[in-house]
């Protein structure tokens, strides 16, 4: 992923959120790795389903109100 290649210092700072989507949970380490300024609690990723195994109810809700969280800053670029 090119976020995971890219130097964020002087663009994100230790106290901002990235939100990412799913399927960069394979890259956060490298993103930190990369970005010895941030820490895991920077980045908020949706809970994995895994095989076999259902969310718990607040893994679920946690998915729900992060997925409206990113829908509206989405549908802001949008309009932009």
């Amino acid at each position: 992923s090119m976020l995971a290649s890219i130097n964020l210092k002087g663009k994100v700072s230790k106290y901002d959120c990235i939100v990412l989507d799913g399927g960069y949970a394979l890259f956060a380490d490298r993103i930190l790795e990369n970005n010895p300024h941030l820490e895991r609690e920077n980045l908020v990723i949706p809970i994995r389903k895994q095989r076999s195994l259902d969310l718990t109810p607040e893994e679920a809700k946690y998915n729900t109100v992060l997925g409206s969280f990113r829908s509206a800053i989405e549908s802001t670029f949008g309009e932009l």
